[in-house]
């Protein structure tokens, strides 16, 4: 194959800034591109990768390596490249276009990170020890991983308040479990990422809609979860959302999930105010609902013991901007 054939990379960019000439893309970098271009060997023949950020690290080239506890069919299987740029095409171009990142489809896995991931300059694509048969696991896969480029670019970590939001939509905001340090599925940018995939991945990146944590809602019936991810890079209503994204506070509840038989807590912020909380079912059936008193910091309190296991949502409505909403779960 020649240097063009290894070299399999996908401008989906515009130019930065008015006047520049650089343009931002997303470079997809074949496992023999990998290989030519980026590996080295060690003074003790070990296989050496270098990645986005300059530092070396060792590739894992058999199977028979004591790091790897499921030998597969005995080899690895890099992905195709061809299915990370069908994944690639099949994410709304707002939010690809914007992205400037390597994608390495790597020959070997890294010793010190078996799995794919991502870093602030490149994603990382690890072959498995089956060949990749079914084209849906290379698009969630890619779909995901481009989640974390994603909130990278348009919600960096400085942004306190739209992390405050994303994370009430979740209904997640006072729980403790979830922080940067947690188990993986309970951290928000994982949840984020699962939640890209789900939402903004395409077809066959969402065919499977539910998301890595199993306490979590599907995306799909998350009031305002779509139209908040959306809105960062222009997807869908950015007038709306950016009304909600400045908001004060989210709506906060506890305990979620919530067991039957319990009551929900609301923190509402809504200062000199009244409105309306009201609790919905998935086909967005009116349940429950409670007054919110205009008081600094309202606690309100809905009652659950006679709704069945499922998903719903809660409605805040002041009358002032747009209505605020956050998934709850009902559970045995």
């Amino acid at each position: 194959m020649s240097r063009r054939g290894f070299d399999r990379i996908l401008i989906l960019g515009a130019l930065l800034a008015a006047g520049t000439t650089a343009a931002a893309e997303i470079r997809v970098h074949g496992p023999e591109q990998v290989l030519t271009e980026r590996t080295s060997r060690s003074l003790t023949g070990a296989l050496l990768f270098r990645d986005a950020n300059g530092a070396f690290v060792r590739l894992v080239t058999s199977t028979d390596d004591p790091v790897i506890s499921n030998r597969g069919d005995g080899t690895f299987h890099p992905v195709q490249v061809a299915d990370v740029e069908a994944a690639i095409a099949a994410i709304p171009q707002p939010f690809t276009s914007p992205l400037d990142i390597d994608i390495f489809v790597l020959p070997f896995p890294r010793a010190t990170c078996l799995d794919s991931s991502a870093d602030s300059r490149a994603i990382y694509l690890s072959p498995g020890v089956y060949a990749y048969t079914d084209p849906a696991e290379v698009h969630a896969l890619v779909a995901h991983e481009l989640g974390h480029a994603v909130h990278r670019l348009f919600l960096p970590d400085s942004d306190t308040a739209g992390w405050k939001t994303y994370l009430g939509l979740r209904g997640v905001g006072s729980d403790p479990r979830y922080h940067a340090d947690a188990a993986h599925a309970f951290r928000p940018h994982e949840l984020f990422a699962e939640d890209f995939r789900v939402l903004f991945g395409g077809a066959l990146a969402s065919e499977s809609s539910r998301v890595e944590n199993p306490e979590m809602s599907e995306p799909d019936l998350v009031p305002g979860l779509r139209s908040f991810i959306g809105g960062l890079a222009g997807v869908s209503d950015p007038a709306a959302i950016a009304e909600n994204h400045t908001l004060s506070a989210a709506p906060i509840a506890w305990p979620n999930p919530v067991r039957q038989g319990e009551t929900i807590h609301l923190a509402i912020d809504s200062p000199a105010r009244r409105g309306i909380a009201s609790l919905h079912d998935a086909t967005g059936r009116e349940v429950a609902r409670a007054a919110i008193d205009g008081t600094s910091a309202s606690q309100l309190d809905l009652t659950v013991e006679d709704l069945a296991v499922g998903a719903y949502w809660v409605r805040i409505d002041t009358g002032h901007g747009t209505p605020q909403s956050i998934g709850i779960r009902v559970v045995r």
